[in-house]
This record gives structure tokens, sequence and C-alpha cells, in this order.
């Protein structure tokens, strides 16, 4: 199981965002308050996948 993750791209306010930590049940990706549509929100989802073994964040 993902517990955490943290990587200094991940950025928040111009800085590296602290780790992202996962609980038991539903973790959830949602977008900024602001309605902004490039939040990163597929990015994480892929990178996510390549922790887990997927390649497309790769490619």
């Amino acid at each position: 199981m993902l517990v955490e993750l943290s990587c200094d791209k991940f950025i928040e306010n111009d800085k590296p965002r602290g780790p992202i930590r996962f609980t038991t049940g539903l973790n959830s990706v949602i977008g900024a308050n602001d309605e902004a549509n490039s939040t990163g929100k597929s990015t994480f989802l892929l990178v996510i996948d390549f922790i887990f073994g997927g390649s497309d964040y790769v490619d």
C-alpha cells in the first residue's frame, strides 16, 4: 500500500510541496478552488501509476 509520496517537482505557492500522505480508505484527487483546469491532477495520477510499475509517465 502506498503510504506517502514526496517529490520536489510538486509546487504549491511557488515552493516545493511537502509530502502527500495517504490514508486508509478513499483518497481523492481534486482541483483548485479557483476553477483552474491545469492543476496537475493527471500528472499526479501518472506519477502514482509509475510508482506501481506503469510506463505511461516515461512516455
